[in-house]
């Protein structure tokens, strides 16, 4: 007589079931979804290795993403564009509504935004062309790293580049990245606000102070004087500091209060 347990009880001796697989097989966009199943311990080698591999003859450059927005860069300069090269079934997008900073009396403000975390295009910087893959993966402990992979093609299509092909291919390669790193660096339309324990990008408080003036800033008219005598001094003695030797640092403490002082001097110049 069997029990009732044995009615609960399955023992298989077949092969596991396969893991599905991506809709693209091969290609980096099949390397990038194919070690996603459990056995993915350095995105950026395995990316490389299929880059490599579908482009032998490119002159292929690895750069940390977050030191430079490409696509962000190129949406900001009228010498540089892109062109998506994915599809729907090669490419992956995260899209989320980003709310307003500020909810009251805008309840239905906030825009939707993309993140970019596997792509393919190509890219224009300055009448050079570039093949650009952005990736973003999980690296071990490490957590999600994002990388841009940029491929400069040969002159002659299925040749070997010489050295002075590479050569100028970096040059090319270092030139977009070093005008888009700078471009990161630089504030267009915004002020830093120490904000949550580090400094960003405001552009709202930017647009709110260009309608300001010292006369909005409520303070004691002796402080008042006192801040704007100090920071004028300050910008008034940065030869003075080089002489000296010393760092040419601003003395006032991070906040939101003095992001809004020093805009407002920043204005009046």
């Amino acid at each position: 007589m069997s029990s009732s347990i044995d009615d609960f009880i399955h023992i298989s001796t077949g092969p596991e079931p396969p893991v599905p697989s991506s809709s693209s097989k091969h290609g980096v966009s099949g390397a990038f979804f194919g070690s996603t199943h459990g056995d993915r311990w350095f995105t950026e080698g395995i990316i490389v290795q299929s880059i490599r591999s579908k482009y032998p003859k490119h002159h292929l450059t690895v750069n940390p993403g977050y030191a430079c927005d490409l696509l962000a860069f190129a949406n900001s300069r009228e010498d540089a564009v892109y062109l998506s090269r994915s599809n729907d079934r090669d490419g992956l997008l995260e899209r989320q509504f980003i709310p307003p900073r500020r909810r009251y009396n805008d309840e239905k403000g906030g825009s939707m935004g993309e993140r970019v975390l596997l792509g393919c295009f190509d890219y224009v910087f300055q009448e050079n062309a570039f093949v650009l893959y952005i990736v973003e993966g999980s690296d071990g402990m490490m957590g999600k790293t994002r990388y841009n992979y940029i491929l400069v093609p040969p002159k002659a299509e299925g040749e070997e580049m010489s050295i002075e092909e590479k050569t100028s291919a970096q040059k090319k390669t270092d030139e977009l990245l070093a005008a888009g790193s700078r471009w990161m660096q630089e504030l267009h339309n915004e002020v830093l606000v120490f904000d949550q324990g580090w400094w960003q990008k405001n552009r709202e408080l930017w647009e709110n102070v260009q309608e300001s003036n010292w006369e909005d800033v409520i303070l004691e008219k002796e402080k008042k004087e006192a801040i704007i005598d100090d920071v004028i001094g300050f910008f008034d003695s940065e030869t003075r500091y080089a002489e000296f030797g010393v760092p040419w640092k601003a003395r006032l403490p991070p906040s939101s209060d003095s992001s809004t002082k020093l805009t407002l001097f920043n204005r009046e110049e």
